[in-house]
């Protein structure tokens, strides 16, 4: 019976990811994320929306767009406006964490914020408005969502 809980241990849900991260969930983000998918069916439905997200530092327009599947093809362009660096960050730390877990098998996150990718992003700061082909945004900072038909930023 031991021998069959650990062969169902070894199991990773999620391949690739380090250990000291699997069966950890953020909710905000699992909220946030429930926000994209809402988003992508209204647009399926021919209604489409900006997300706005009420940050700790301002006030945010744009979509919610999934993490790419590979730090190669987040990087493949030409123009580093066109990077998309939430992308390339959350596979390079996945890897810094897979070689930190190799060395140390106790090791645990101090903390799990996960990452929202946007795009096509209007911030806005003040009275300042600053535009981003991409912006990774720690899903703890969010302090409030919702959706929009028309642009409000």
């Amino acid at each position: 019976m031991g021998d069959q809980q650990e062969s169902a241990d070894d199991k990773h849900p999620w391949p690739g990811l380090p250990k000291p991260l699997v069966h950890r969930l953020s909710m905000k983000w699992t909220t946030l994320e429930s926000l994209r998918i809402l988003q992508q069916r209204l647009l399926a439905r021919g209604a489409p929306s900006q997300v706005v997200l009420l940050t700790t530092s301002g006030l945010l327009q744009g979509r919610l767009a999934d993490i790419s599947e590979s730090y190669e093809s987040s990087v493949a362009l030409d123009a580093v406006s066109d990077i998309d660096v939430p992308s390339a960050a959350v596979h390079l730390r996945t890897d810094l964490w897979s070689m930190y877990a190799s060395k140390d098998e106790q090791i645990t996150p101090v903390d799990s914020a996960a990452v929202l990718h946007l795009e096509d992003v209007v911030m806005k700061v003040g009275t300042r408005k600053v535009r981003l082909n991409h912006l990774g945004v720690f899903a703890d900072e969010v302090v409030a969502f919702t959706l929009s038909p028309d642009p409000i930023i």
